[in-house]
């Protein structure tokens, strides 16, 4: 950005600079310097020092970047004056307040400031992260963030100057609060379901499964193989949906928000039948434990081994 300042400068000084047209690679923000977005609204930006990047990202009031895009594939909008790059040069340092606030603060003040040209191409990935936990076992933490580029970018001033890039890196959001998942294994109770259907809810995570054999005699085992028919599906909510009390999901679906849906179509669930007594009543119990199973979902994997999943017991 210093080199910028001092172009700015020298086209001051000696009146011209080829037309009006400044041309650059890069701006030379620090290359590990994430992209920001502000907390309650879309505008996503990066700044440094006294200098700011910002463009607000919706399409007819909703936002455009969402984790309901296709991870990995690569979708374009054309900057218009809906959504609009600016640069900025402030004659201060730039803090979230500067960008973020409703009323903009008196200091520090703009010194300079560049917009896009309509019909730059803004190209914009989802990109997901698995992360497996290091203190607790089939524990995974999911999170996304999206990587922004511009081509055939120009930014215009008041006097018609212009700086062109033929291709502009704007770099890769943090990842934020909301973004980011978890999926664990732990045991809990399990419902049996027709059909040879199961399911156990927890908290905000649902996993459903169907056997395609009977459950097994007391004092035996039997293991399932999972494949494109017998697949083991696992999705989080947005919000719990353990209540209220006796909620069945046999059939109906949480009506709440789903942030995380894996299915698991390769390994071996296996169920073993014993018998205790509780509460004075004799219990069949079944346990159901994963033994390995691949969870999938778009071009990402996970690797599961030796997950209790939980019980399903029927009192004698």
């Amino acid at each position: 950005m210093k080199k910028l300042v001092a172009l700015f400068l020298v086209c001051t000084l000696f009146s011209s600079c080829d037309d009006g047209d400044i041309y650059f690679d890069s701006l030379s923000f620090p290359s590990n310097l994430n992209i920001s977005k502000c907390a309650t609204n879309e505008l996503y930006y990066k700044a440094y020092n006294s200098e700011l990047l910002a463009i607000e990202l919706l399409s007819s009031g909703t936002p455009i970047l969402n984790t309901s895009l296709t991870i990995g594939q690569l979708n374009t909008i054309t900057t218009s004056s809906s959504n609009t790059l600016y640069y900025r040069l402030y004659d201060g340092a730039v803090t979230a307040a500067t960008i973020c606030g409703n009323l903009p603060p008196a200091s520090p003040a703009v010194v300079k400031e560049y917009t896009s040209k309509s019909g730059a191409t803004m190209e914009y990935t989802l990109n997901m992260t698995v992360e497996p936990s290091t203190s607790q076992p089939n524990r995974f933490s999911i999170s996304y963030n999206y990587i922004i580029n511009f081509k055939n970018l120009v930014l215009v001033n008041d006097q018609q100057e212009e700086i062109k890039y033929s291709v502009f890196n704007f770099g890769t959001t943090a990842t934020l609060p909301e973004n980011t998942n978890t999926i664990n294994f732990d045991s809990t109770n399990i419902t049996y379901c027709e059909g040879n259907g199961f399911y156990s809810a927890s908290n905000s995570q649902l996993i459903r499964f169907n056997i395609p054999e009977s459950l097994p005699a007391l004092g035996n085992s039997t293991t399932i193989a999972l494949n494109d028919t017998n697949t083991l599906n696992i999705k989080t909510y947005k919000e719990a949906i353990t209540s209220p009390a006796g909620t069945n999901y046999c059939q109906n679906n949480p009506d709440k928000t789903v942030a995380e849906d894996w299915t698991a179509r390769s390994g071996s669930l296996k169920i073993t039948h014993t018998e205790a007594v509780e509460n004075n009543v004799n219990t069949q119990v079944y346990t159901f434990v994963l033994e390995t199973a691949v969870f999938s979902k778009a071009t990402r994997t996970f690797t599961v081994t030796d997950a209790n999943l939980g019980t399903y017991k029927i009192v004698e």
